[in-house]
């Protein structure tokens, strides 16, 4: 069959001769050619086309035997176009995030779960910018792409500074509410007051517009949080200052933590809120005892023994120097123990029996004159009867015990 055979022939003639410019081909129709690769094609040629140019025009050009020229100009366009890309797409994944804000004492907070998808795309996004920046290839896009770098950190840098006020106004906040510390850190407290107001206004505006692209763009926001960390920094050291001016004039305080002693210092008027920190400040006192105008009149071990106080103690009349009456307890509390040791070693002798004197009086106490009248009657068994008479008193001892433990089983 002659004639489909020629046909068939002239068909794989002109494919065989079509393949030929099948690389042309590749390279014109690189979706990353830009109007500029192609005024490189037309220097090239020497001649004018179009990027949409028929094939058939351009095989009348002979455009075939600018096959390798053009491989590598489409081959640079692609790398161009890669890098567009990249960058587009980063554009893009910051369209969807926010900000996201929690309300926190009549203010906004930032809340962890959106920083830390914040964060992760600012690490992410810089070393792409970076990487970006450094090939050979960015160059039409080098100022766009240094123009992004720059924003994510300046991003970076002011989310750091961000957190780290977030973390002193949390802190601190709470610290200023209290009237007494106001009152007694004037300036600190007004330096406070200037940066609780810009941040709520701040964190009000970004609650409103949380769009990272928005927040990014925020000029003034790198500049107002410096500020407030510069003068959140000046409140830090002046609390610290004031805190340590307390403990030098009452030593105990070191054995609190800042929090615990800003707890105390935050409610001068109330004496009470000073109970849960005394077993720190004084190992052997559980508690004091407050009457009903505040006033205190002894002191509570562990076990619950009271040791009352040989003079009232009005923490009040102190004007909420809390050091003033805590000094003043210190005092007490040693006269106090001399005092009941002395009179329970008085009544040693004019109680009815050992058993009562023993329940009647403070473990210290007890254990202070049993030693002194132990000792004393030791001696005088010895001096009496010897061996014997240490043997009587011995054996009167462990009576005593025993009918102290029958006592204290009964009671």
């Amino acid at each position: 069959m002659p004639k489909p055979e020629r046909l068939a022939k002239e068909i794989v003639d002109d494919m065989i001769k079509f393949r030929e410019y099948l690389p042309v081909i590749r390279s014109i129709c690189n979706p990353g050619l830009k109007e500029r690769h192609f005024e490189d094609i037309r220097v090239l040629i020497e001649k004018r086309i179009d990027k949409n140019e028929k094939l058939r025009t351009l095989m009348q050009l002979k455009i075939e035997k600018y096959k390798d020229k053009l491989e590598e100009i489409s081959e640079t366009a692609s790398k161009e176009y890669s890098n567009e890309r990249t960058l587009t797409k980063m554009n893009d994944d910051w369209q969807p995030i926010e900000f996201a804000c929690k309300e926190y004492r009549g203010s906004f907070i930032l809340e962890g779960e959106a920083i830390e998808i914040i964060t992760a795309t600012l690490d992410d996004h810089i070393i792409k910018a970076q990487t970006m920046k450094g090939s050979p290839f960015a160059k039409v896009f080098l100022e766009q792409i240094t123009k992004w770098e720059n924003n994510l950190l300046r991003t970076q840098e002011n989310l750091d500074i961000w957190l780290k006020v977030q973390s002193a106004w949390l802190y601190l906040e709470p610290v200023f509410s209290s009237e007494d510390i106001l009152n007694q850190m004037p300036v600190e407290g007004g330096i406070f007051k200037d940066v609780d107001y810009q941040w709520r206004v701040m964190m009000t505006e970004i609650n409103q517009a949380p769009k990272a692209m928005v927040v990014m763009e925020n000029a003034k926001l790198g500049v107002t949080l410096r500020e407030c960390f510069a003068k959140l920094e000046r409140v830090q050291k002046g609390l610290n200052s004031y805190l340590e001016s307390k403990r030098g004039l009452f030593p105990r305080f070191y054995f609190l933590s800042n929090d615990e002693l800003l707890e105390i210092l935050s409610e001068t008027k109330e004496p009470l809120r000073v109970q849960p920190h005394l077993k720190k400040c004084f190992e052997g006192i559980a508690a004091l005892e407050f009457d009903e105008e505040k006033k205190i009149h002894g002191m509570y071990s562990s076990e619950g023994e009271l040791v009352p106080f040989t003079r009232i103690i009005d923490p009040i009349a102190s004007k909420g120097a809390v050091e003033n009456w805590l000094c003043q307890v210190e005092e007490v509390m040693l006269k106090s123990v001399k005092d009941v040791v002395e009179k329970s070693l008085q009544d040693y002798t004019k109680a009815k029996s050992r058993e009562d004197w023993v329940m009647n009086w403070p473990g210290q106490a007890v254990l202070a004159v049993d030693m002194i009248f132990w000792t004393s009657l030791a001696e005088e068994a010895m001096k009496k009867n010897g061996l014997q008479g240490l043997q009587q008193y011995y054996d009167k001892l462990n009576k005593d015990v025993s009918n102290a433990a029958k006592r204290r089983r009964n009671d």
